[in-house]
């Protein structure tokens, strides 16, 4: 088993230096990290920092062994992307946003847009087809969650991020979405999760995790 992404004495400071996160992990092929900690820990700020949405203030990240500074932003970010937990929805319909990562220039050359894919992800999270035609605006919150995370898998990611992705979701949608993020694994050996969950019925569905606590810490005085 490979180490795929590791992150090394990670520091944040928050409120001018009176709190900091603190954080060192890493996640292997194939396997899920849970990451969990009181609210306000700097969960989601961890994963964006590994998502290089945010520079840290210290420390280092590895890609299979790559610094960070050395692989090129755009395609980090395709190759390790994050799904925040309040989905972003474009103007436009929902088949509109499951396309747009495609247009991107740094994107054009490498991916084309799989609407079969999609259809099949939407079916197997319980998305009727007709709702690629649905403007995006007028989706719930579980809806929106659900399509944000096909789009985040039509790019064809190695490591998703994925914050609180359960959070709007009930009990029978949030095991249809746990039994996608499970194939997913399994299809490719390469792949792994880094995710924020609060849910204790989500660890009961995923195999092969381990889990990473994170916690605020108080600065200097």
């Amino acid at each position: 088993m490979s180490r795929v992404l590791e992150f090394q004495d990670i520091r944040k400071s928050f409120d001018q230096g009176a709190h900091y996160l603190s954080a060192s992990g890493y996640v292997d092929q194939g396997e899920v990290l849970l990451i969990r900690g009181p609210s306000g820990a700097g969960k989601s700020t961890l994963l964006k920092i590994l998502a290089r949405l945010i520079r840290p203030d210290q420390g280092m990240i590895y890609w299979e062994g790559q610094p960070y500074r050395a692989v090129d932003p755009a395609l980090w970010r395709r190759k390790i992307h994050y799904v925040p937990q309040k989905a972003v929805m474009f103007e436009g319909t929902v088949l509109s946003n499951l396309q747009t990562p495609f247009r991107l220039s740094s994107m054009s050359d490498e991916l084309r847009f799989d609407q079969e894919a999609a259809l099949k992800y939407m079916e197997l999270l319980g998305l009727h087809p007709d709702m690629l035609e649905q403007q995006a605006g007028t989706l719930s919150g579980g809806e929106s969650a659900r399509v944000a995370l096909i789009r985040a898998l039509l790019i064809q990611p190695q490591v998703l991020l994925l914050d609180e992705p359960t959070a709007s979701l009930d009990d029978e949608r949030r095991d249809l979405l746990l039994q996608v993020l499970v194939q997913w694994l399994k299809e490719d050996d390469k792949r792994a999760i880094l995710m924020v969950s609060h849910n204790a019925e989500d660890i009961k569905s995923l195999p092969f995790y381990r889990v990473l606590e994170v916690s605020m810490h108080k600065g200097a005085e």
